[in-house]
């Protein structure tokens, strides 16, 4: 048997850098479930956080393919938007409120944490067919779902309810986005679907401010404004693919400038939304969204004029 060469050397590489961090994981997983430590559990529920959505997406955008990038960042959305919806319709009960390790609204069927997180990591393992992703997404998953039973806020119930609806919005996205032969192509059949996603996320989202639910007001308002500005993707996503395929070292300078633009921006919307009102989100993160286009969009040219 020879010697794997070049390429398969990377890809066995990358493989078990995967592999390793989910080990990492699953013994910080173990550890929670013995010690039963508060803190380990919000460690691991933090994984499925919009802040480290936001950061890995544009990981997966700058570093690796801009197209699944913005597929993940789809499938966050149309899982966020149905789960605002799912709970009303359910409306089960979270655990009793005195147990609860950390603050929680609305109902808890099905888990929103896990839910997104299932969507978003089996759409990347679809996509990109590699085990140790595969790996990687079963353990990242498996700590989501196991901490917000462990915080007290969910039942076991409503995460498994949480990965069978990820499962079904990933498998959805992946087949109508990022599919085989799938690209994102102005006027084409396919990019017409895929557009559909922040149109259901904004319907969502009013009818979420309209019929008062009790749960996801300001993420209902975030989702529709994210979800509108990816309808400049097909605009700017030849110069944005130039990215994801440019030197290392251009792709690692577009992650940290888009990174640090995109956290920057969603902290003051924070601040804006607290001085003006929950509704300001719908436009700011319209914008933030927008921006992470632009910046990743510019980034190419701007760095290779300076080499």
């Amino acid at each position: 048997m020879n010697p794997p060469e070049g390429d398969d050397r990377k890809s066995l590489l990358v493989d078990y850098v995967l592999i390793s961090i989910s080990a990492v994981i699953t013994v910080l997983l173990t550890v929670a479930v013995v010690t039963d430590s508060t803190k380990l559990w919000l460690a691991l529920t933090s994984l499925g956080e919009e802040s480290a959505y936001v950061v890995l997406s544009i990981a997966v955008l700058t570093l690796i393919d801009a197209d699944a990038g913005v597929a993940s960042l789809l499938a966050v959305i149309a899982s966020g938007s149905l789960v605002i919806w799912l709970k009303e319709v359910f409306a089960l009960p979270r655990p009793p409120e005195a147990l609860w390790r950390e603050p929680a609204e609305g109902y808890g069927f099905p888990s929103g944490h896990t839910q997104v997180s299932t969507s978003f990591w089996s759409l990347l393992s679809l996509k990109f067919r590699r085990v140790g992703l595969a790996v990687l997404s079963v353990a990242v998953v498996a700590a989501i779902a196991t901490s917000r039973v462990g915080l007290h806020v969910h039942y076991v119930r409503d995460v498994l309810g949480g990965i069978a609806f990820g499962l079904l919005v990933g498998a959805c996205v992946w087949a109508l986005v990022v599919g085989p032969g799938r690209r994102f192509l102005m006027g084409s059949p396919v990019n017409r679907v895929a557009l559909a996603l922040p149109v259901l996320s904004v319907v969502v989202s009013v009818l979420s401010f309209w019929e008062g639910y009790a749960y996801g007001f300001d993420t209902s308002f975030k989702l529709g404004g994210l979800a509108l500005s990816l309808l400049a993707y097909p605009l700017l996503a030849q110069r944005i693919r130039v990215l994801s395929h440019a030197p290392a070292t251009v792709r690692v300078s577009g992650f940290i400038a888009t990174t640090v633009v995109a956290l920057v921006l969603t902290e003051a919307s924070k601040l804006l939304a607290e001085a003006v009102g929950i509704w300001v989100y719908g436009p700011a993160y319209f914008f933030v969204g927008l921006t992470i286009l632009v910046v990743a969009a510019l980034t190419p040219s701007l760095i290779l004029k300076r080499l």
